[in-house]
């Protein structure tokens, strides 16, 4: 139970939330960076269920 907490948590921190991060930084914080941060967010989470498939392979998890 642990090993998959842990496995899903990396996961959204590195292929999710980081990527996210990156793009509010580069621009800003302010209503533009939302529109493009929010495509973006869509798409990082649409790619993310199908690589998450491989992460839980990598982690050893059912």
């Amino acid at each position: 139970m642990n090993r998959t907490i842990f496995a899903l948590g990396s996961y959204w921190a590195l292929f999710v939330i980081a990527p996210l991060v990156v793009c509010f930084f580069l621009f800003g914080a302010s209503a533009r960076a939302a529109d493009y941060c929010l495509p973006v967010f869509i798409v990082l989470c649409l790619i993310g269920e199908r690589g998450f498939r491989r992460w839980k392979r990598l982690w050893r998890v059912e």
